[in-house]
C-alpha cells in the first residue's frame, strides 16, 4: 500500500478518498512491475528465437547443398554404369523432386491437423 500521505494521522482516521487513492496507486504500481516483467522475458525470447532462426538457416543452406553433392554423385554413378549423362541427370531430378513433394505434402498434412489458437 502507497505511504500515508500524513505521517502524523494513522491509517484508521484516513477517509474513503485517501484509502481508495492508495489502492490505486498500489495497483498501477503492481502493474508497472508485471509489465517491465513481461518486457524482459519478451526481450530474452525474441533474443533466444533470432539465434536459433539463424542456426536453422545455416543448417538448411548446408543440409542444400549437400544434397546436390549427393544428387551429382549419384547421377556420376549411374553415368559410370552406362546410362547417358542426361538420362542419368533426369532420373535423378525426378527422384529428388519426388521426395521433396513427398516431404511437402506431409508438413502440410501436419499442419493442417495442428489445432489452432482461439
Amino acid at each position: 500500500m502507497a505511504p500515508n500521505p500524513d505521517p502524523l494521522v494513522p491509517l484508521e482516521q484516513l477517509g474513503t478518498i485517501e484509502l481508495v487513492s492508495g489502492m490505486v496507486d498500489d495497483a498501477r504500481e503492481l502493474v508497472g512491475a508485471h509489465v517491465e516483467a513481461l518486457r524482459e522475458d519478451l526481450a530474452t525470447r525474441v533474443a533466444g528465437l533470432g539465434a536459433a532462426m539463424g542456426t536453422m538457416l545455416i543448417a538448411i543452406g548446408v543440409f542444400v547443398v549437400t544434397a546436390i553433392l549427393l544428387d551429382l554423385a549419384i547421377a556420376t554413378t549411374l553415368v559410370a554404369l552406362g546410362l547417358p549423362w542426361w538420362l542419368a541427370m533426369w532420373l535423378v531430378t525426378l527422384v529428388t523432386a519426388g521426395i521433396g513433394t513427398r516431404f511437402l505434402l506431409r508438413a502440410r498434412a501436419k499442419a493442417r491437423a495442428m489445432p489452432t489458437l482461439p
